[in-house]
Order: C-alpha cells, then structure tokens, then sequence
C-alpha cells in the first residue's frame, strides 16, 4: 500500500476542501455578477422613474419635491432592491470568512500535527 490511512485521509479531506472553496469561488462570481446586474437595472429605474429626463420636472418641482410626487414608488423598488443586494453582499462576505477561518483552523491542525 502507498499510502496510511492517516495520510489517505488527510489528503481527501484537503482536496473535499479544495472542491468546496473553488465551488465558493464560482457562486461568488455568479453573486457578483448578479450584484452588477440588479446595480445596473437600479440605476436605469432610478432614472425612468425620478424624471431627470424631463427639465420641466426638476425646474417646476426641484429635487427635494420629486419624492413627494406619485413617482416616489420607483425610489422604493430602487430601496428595496439596494437593501436585498446588500444583504446578499454581506451573506457572502460572512460564509467567506467562515470557510477562511475553517481553512485556517484546518492548516494549524496539521502544523500542530506530531505524527506529520
């Protein structure tokens, strides 16, 4: 036999490890990619809805009055959305540190290790 059992182990327990982080890394990138596109998709509401196109708007009612008006609902839906990807954002960024700190956790262990 090449290889302990020990040493079997460990070596599928670091490439389970391998798998799972490039797994994060491609639902990270998909995540970001949404993230981009929803930013996109705000801005363009923001826009439709907030009346920049039109000077009669802003010189009758001016900034502050526009959200008053009846299309303050696209401000919301720019909110909501805003708040969501944040939320999504930061979910990332926690599940992230997490494995880090596992992966951390797991490189001390063998380190700590006597029989390696």
């Amino acid at each position: 036999m090449r290889y302990e059992t020990d040493e079997a182990i460990r070596m599928i327990e670091k490439k389970a490890l391998e798998l799972k982080i490039k797994q994060l890394r491609t639902r990270i990138g998909i995540l970001s990619g949404v993230a981009l596109s929803i930013m996109i998709f705000s801005i363009a509401l923001l826009y439709q809805f907030s009346g920049f196109g039109s000077p009669d708007t802003i010189q009758m009612y001016g900034f502050g009055a526009l959200m008053l008006s009846d299309d303050a609902g696209g401000y919301v839906l720019v909110g909501v959305l805003s708040f969501v990807l944040a939320v999504v954002i930061t979910l990332g960024c926690i599940k992230c540190m997490r494995i880090r700190h596992e992966r951390q956790a797991e490189q001390g262990s063998e380190i700590d290790d006597p029989d390696g």
